[in-house]
């Protein structure tokens, strides 16, 4: 039981970086951040950046 405890707590950890890494993303395409700067930053992929860019329009 612990070892199914523990995985879905370190699932929960990974989706709330994930969603904080997007967050961070979102404030920095609102600042005019470069794509490459916005990568390095948050670890996200340009792809992903690129969806995130076309939604806020």
């Amino acid at each position: 039981m612990r070892t199914i405890a523990h995985q879905i707590e370190k699932r929960g950890e990974k989706r709330g970086m994930e969603t904080k890494a997007i967050a961070i993303a979102k404030n920095m395409i609102r600042d005019k951040e470069s794509i490459e700067k916005i990568m390095k930053w948050t670890g996200l992929s340009a792809h992903a950046i690129e969806r995130l860019e076309q939604e806020s329009k």
